[in-house]
């Protein structure tokens, strides 16, 4: 494996950083999403789903795990969950029974955080599992907190109950940052590093990587660590070297 491939692989890891609500960009459209996931931590809180809508990178994988960890430090229990994983463990399960085994091992979690729900849409069985999951947490004064790219409204394969069950609680849009916001983001990351970018090389990296917030915290660490190793300035140059861009 090349150094760059090594590098490319060290890009896509999906490590998290410190997902938790005080590292969290809120953005000028986002703070009623924001707030409304602060609000299912609160320990008086009743029952309650929330389905968290937006595009990649508008910060959904983020505030289920602060939500999960907000929720583990008020002595509640929490689990973040992501579909990949759920459909996996479903292809265990040999019969309706053993699925609804799956679905009762977390309906004593005050909190539980499944991402990624657009994965469910081809997968009936996994579909299943969430219903059945949905009824057993609400029905035992739990939170079901979810995320996906696309609205249930418009998620072609999704079970109709299911749908139905979805849509009873909030759906709230998360919207993309803009420039600037992103801008910041990105300073804030250099700047938690102890790292100085210069307003050239963020604008560089803001118009071409993805805009996510940890494709940006990944691509700041790579730039540390092959700065370091290489004895090079962190400038564009070495970004379009290490990014191929």
């Amino acid at each position: 494996m090349s150094l760059l491939d090594q590098e490319q692989l060290l890009l896509s890891l999906e490590v998290p950083p410190d997902l938790s609500f005080d590292r969290f960009i809120v953005g000028s459209d986002n703070e009623r999403v924001f707030n409304a996931v602060k609000r299912l931590c609160d320990e008086s809180h009743p029952s309650e789903s929330l389905l968290l809508v937006g595009e990649s990178g508008t910060g959904k994988t983020h505030l289920l795990h602060a939500a999960v960890r907000q929720t583990q430090l008020t002595t509640k229990s929490g689990i973040y969950v992501h579909a990949n994983d759920l459909i996996k463990e479903c292809l265990c399960c040999t019969d309706r029974e053993e699925r609804l085994n799956l679905s009762a091992q977390y309906q004593n979690y005050h909190l539980v955080a499944l991402d990624a729900l657009e994965l469910l849409a081809t997968d009936a069985t996994a579909q299943e599992v969430v219903l059945y999951l949905y009824n057993l947490l609400l029905a035992n004064g739990g939170i079901f907190l979810i995320a996906s790219q696309v609205n249930p409204m418009a998620m072609v394969g999704l079970r109709s109950e299911l749908r139905s069950r979805l849509l009873w609680g909030k759906v709230l849009e998360l919207h993309p940052l803009g420039d600037e916001e992103l801008f910041g983001v990105m300073q804030k990351i250099a700047f938690d590093r102890s790292l100085q970018l210069s307003d050239d090389l963020i604008h560089f990296l803001v118009m071409r990587l993805p805009r996510s917030v940890l494709e940006y915290t990944k691509a700041i660490e790579l730039l540390d660590q092959q700065s370091s190793r290489r004895s090079r300035n962190i400038a564009i140059p070495l970004a379009k070297e290490l990014f191929n861009l």
